[in-house]
Formats: C-alpha cells, structure tokens, sequence
C-alpha cells in the first residue's frame, strides 16, 4: 500500500501543478491587458482597452462557468455590436470542454495526491512520501525543459498539432481580417503563454525537489527540519530517494 501511495504521489503531484498553474495564468486580468499592449492589440480590433479588457472578463466567465453563453456586447471602433460570430462562440464551446477536462482532471488528481500523502504521513511514512514528492518534482523538468525548448524556437507547427489533436473541426481556423477573437488572441499570445505556463510548471516542480533535497541533507545530519517544513508538516526524504 505505501509503494502503491508513492506511485500514485508521483503520478498526480505534476498533474495538480499542471493544470493549477495553467488556471492561474488564464483568469488573469492583468496578464491580459499586458498581452494586449504588447502586440498592439487596440489597432489590431479597432477597440478600446477598457473594451478589450471587459469582453475578455466575459470570456474569463464563460470559461470559469460563471456565464451560459459568449453574446458579449461591446464597442468597435466607436459601434457597439457583438464581438463574437457565431464560428468564434461555437469554437469556445470546444474551448470550454477542453477546460473542463483538464480541471476535472486536476481535481481528480488533487483528491488523490492528498489522500496518498496523508496515508503516508499518517502511517509514519514520512521519509516515503518525501521520495515520492521528490520523484513528483525532479521527474517532470525535463519534459518541460523539452517543450519550453520547442515552444521558443518554432511554436507555429506544435500550435497547429495541438488544435489537430485537441478539436475534432475546424472551428479554431478563424479569419484574422473580421473575426475579434483571433485578433484579440494571436498567436504571439499563445506562445508567450505558453512558455510562462510551462515556466511556472517547471519552477513549481524544481521546488518541490529542492525542498525534499534540502530536508535530506538535514535528515542525513541528523538535525531536525526548517522550521518552516515543520510548520506545515511535510515529511521530506532521507539519504537515497527511492520506492
């Protein structure tokens, strides 16, 4: 049983990252209103950034399942009308689903990972769920190292794969020339977002490994843990991370 929490340590701690560092950059407001300085956004759409920033608080609500529909009223060059066509708001259904997968997904894996670590820790397995945390940390670093890499020297290909294996249509080839969500979210924005997502994972996950490192050495010394490690109770491991 406690290889078998180990395991499943290992498999849902990056899963929980993840997807918790992907929601925390995507309902962002200010990350998007940077977004839209940097790629001129305002000429881009004939928009207003009071209006960019208030139709993409709407899509942030839609996609957080605060609102039913995207009929965003705003103004275009001085008009109001609606942004969206209806391919853009059939697309965001898609969207939406792909969402929610991957939140569920998260939660799934959130439930699991603190039942397996509390079974562990409530065991006196404390040197067992920090190889595991360790393992968790360390063993995703690469992959990320890997897709940041091909995401910085040429994102265009990887962008289209991803949507032909993600959406079963076509939906997500909008029309850059008439259609606000495009123009709102180029391509740029994509790549910058993901770099920083994949960023974030990989910085969360290099902590996770240095603090169960840092409490290995301390362990192997036979000192008690930094105050702040037994502040929030976490077992770290011991001289060889193994399960």
């Amino acid at each position: 049983m406690k290889r078998t929490a180990q395991l499943v340590i290992i498999l849902t701690l990056p899963l929980v990252l993840l997807f918790t560092s992907l929601e925390a950059l995507a309902f962002q407001r200010a990350y998007y209103g940077l977004q839209f300085s940097r790629y001129s956004i305002e000429d881009a759409t004939g928009m207003e950034r009071e209006d960019l920033l208030y139709t993409m608080d709407q899509v942030m609500a839609y996609l957080r399942g605060d609102r039913e529909d995207l009929v965003v009223i705003s103004r275009v060059r001085g008009e109001e009308r609606e942004i969206f066509g209806r391919r853009e708001k059939d697309h965001m259904v898609d969207v939406l689903h792909l969402f929610q997968g991957g939140f569920r997904i998260r939660n799934i894996a959130l439930v699991s990972f603190l039942a397996s670590l509390g079974f562990l820790l409530l065991k006196g397995a404390k040197e067992k769920a920090a190889a595991a945390l360790a393992w968790a940390g360390w063993l995703p670093l690469t992959l990320a190292a890997l897709i940041g890499g091909v995401a910085a020297a040429n994102f265009s290909p990887y962008f289209v794969l991803f949507h032909e294996v993600f959406f079963d249509n076509d939906l997500w080839i909008l029309d850059p020339s008439r259609e606000i969500l495009i123009q709102m979210l180029p391509e740029g924005f994509f790549r910058d977002t993901a770099l920083l997502w994949v960023g974030t994972f990989a910085l969360l996950s290099f902590l996770t490994g240095l603090l169960s490192l840092l409490y290995l050495r301390r362990r192997k010394r036979g000192l008690p843990a930094a105050p702040f490690i037994n502040h929030f109770n976490t077992g770290f491991i011991h001289d060889k991370i193994s399960i």
